[in-house]
């Protein structure tokens, strides 16, 4: 699952993590991540740390306090040095500042999830 309120962003997150294997969907803030993560299940979530409705800080504490959810892999990812040094943005498992390459991201993935493509 891709979390971007930038839409240019978060197509371009979208294509580059499909054109490697993997399955994505994607979410604008993070009330819309809260509503998909009811029916999906994903192995992983890149998180915009800085998110209007819901920010990437109460979707993180969200997943890590619900059973059902708190196994998935979480990339908190922000350009704000004051987002990433959070205790919710700790609690992911893995910070990436913002602006980063896409193979920087794709590699993340990858060890994140064992080199496994969902």
């Amino acid at each position: 699952m891709i979390v971007e309120d930038d839409t240019s962003l978060r197509e371009l997150f979208a294509i580059v993590v499909e054109q490697s294997g993997y399955a994505v969907i994607t979410a604008e803030n993070g009330f819309e991540a809260l509503y998909l993560l009811e029916t999906e299940k994903p192995d992983l979530i890149v998180l915009d740390m800085n998110l209007p409705v819901f920010n990437g800080m109460q979707v993180i504490r969200h997943v890590r306090s619900t059973a059902d959810l708190e196994h998935i892999k979480i990339i908190a990812a922000s350009a704000s040095t004051k987002a990433n040094a959070s205790e919710e943005a700790q609690m992911a498992d893995a910070i990436f500042p913002k602006p980063f390459r896409n193979n920087d991201l794709l590699n993340l993935i990858a060890d994140l999830l064992d080199n496994a493509p969902a």
